[in-house]
C-alpha cells in the first residue's frame, strides 16, 4: 500500500513509498518497506515490524506498540525510520455512506515517528519528527477503513488539526497504480471561513460535491455547478471537509463554519 509520495530530507528525495502489510491471528502489520531513489526500487524490511492493529479489537481495548527499520540506499547514506503508535478503540456504531451502512468501531491512532538519514557530506544526522493523530472506523469484512480522519498535532500550542478526509468508497475502483488523490489547484472555496453558505469557484462542469464533519457523517451531497451556494446553516460550527470530484479525479478540502 502507497503510504507517502515523496520524503525529502535535504540530502536525499525518496519517491513513492509503500509499506507491505501481513495479517497474522494476532495483527495486521507492515514488515516491509518500498521506495524509489532516482527511479530505482530500493526494498527493505522493518528490523522491527509495525503492528497496525493487535487483533481481537473491541470497544475499549488500548494498545502500544514500537517499530523500526533501517537500511543504507547507497555506500554513503543510512536511513532509519522508528517510532510508536497508540491505538485505542474509543466508540463503535454505524456509519452510513452513498455505498452502504456498516456497523464499525472507532479507533484513535496516535504516532509519533522520527525519520533520521546521516551521509558523509553532513556532520551529524538529520531528523524530523512528527505526530500524528488519526481516527479509523473500521467494519467487520472490510479490508479498508471506511472513513479515514488523519492529523497533526500543532508544535507551538499542542492541539489537533485535522489535515485530510479519505473516504473508502472514493476509491473503491481505482487502479492500485493510480496516485490516489488529485491537486484541483483552480477550486476555491469561498468564503471560507462561512456562517451560513459557500459556493465553489473555479469548477468548469458540474461536479459532485460531498460534506462530511469530523466523525464522518454525511452531511450534504450534490451536484454543484460553479459559484452555485451550497448552505450549510443548520450545521454546527466547526471543521468540516469538503470533497469535490469522484473517483480518482477528486480532491479534499477544509471549510470552517463559524457561529
Amino acid at each position: 500500500m502507497k503510504i507517502a509520495d515523496q520524503i525529502n530530507l535535504g540530502v536525499i528525495q525518496f519517491d513513492n513509498i509503500y509499506n507491505f502489510y501481513r495479517t497474522t491471528s494476532t495483527a495486521f502489520r507492515a514488515e516491509g518497506f518500498g521506495l524509489e531513489i532516482s527511479n530505482v526500487p530500493v526494498p527493505a524490511d522493518y528490523t522491527e515490524p509495525d503492528k497496525v492493529y493487535q487483533f481481537p479489537l473491541e470497544y475499549n481495548d488500548r494498545d502500544s506498540s514500537t517499530y523500526r527499520l533501517a537500511f543504507s540506499p547507497d555506500n554513503n547514506t543510512h536511513f532509519v525510520r522508528k517510532g510508536y503508535r497508540v491505538n485505542e478503540v474509543d466508540g463503535y456504531g454505524t456509519v452510513i455512506t452513498p455505498h452502504g451502512t456498516f456497523d464499525c468501531l472507532r479507533i484513535k491512532v496516535l504516532v509519533r515517528q522520527t525519520d533520521s538519514i546521516g551521509n558523509n557530506n553532513i556532520p551529524f544526522p538529520l531528523e524530523v519528527t512528527q505526530t500524528t493523530i488519526n481516527y479509523v472506523w473500521l467494519a467487520k469484512g472490510e479490508h479498508a477503513p471506511i472513513v479515514e480522519v488523519q492529523g497533526t498535532v500543532l508544535p507551538f500550542n499542542g492541539n489537533y488539526n485535522a489535515t485530510q478526509l479519505r473516504y473508502r468508497d472514493t476509491y473503491r475502483n481505482l487502479n492500485p497504480n493510480a496516485v490516489e488523490e488529485v491537486d484541483f489547484s483552480r477550486i476555491t472555496l469561498f468564503p471560507n471561513p462561512t456562517v451560513d453558505a459557500f459556493a465553489v469557484e473555479g469548477i468548469s462542469k458540474p461536479e459532485l460535491l460531498t460534506i462530511f464533519d469530523l466523525q464522518g457523517k454525511l452531511v450534504v451531497q450534490k451536484q454543484v455547478m460553479n459559484s452555485e451556494t451550497i448552505s450549510i446553516a443548520h450545521s454546527n460550527s466547526g471543521v468540516y471537509f469538503v470533497q469535490i470530484g469522484e473517483g480518482n479525479k477528486s480532491a479534499t478540502y477544509r471549510l470552517l463554519k463559524l457561529k
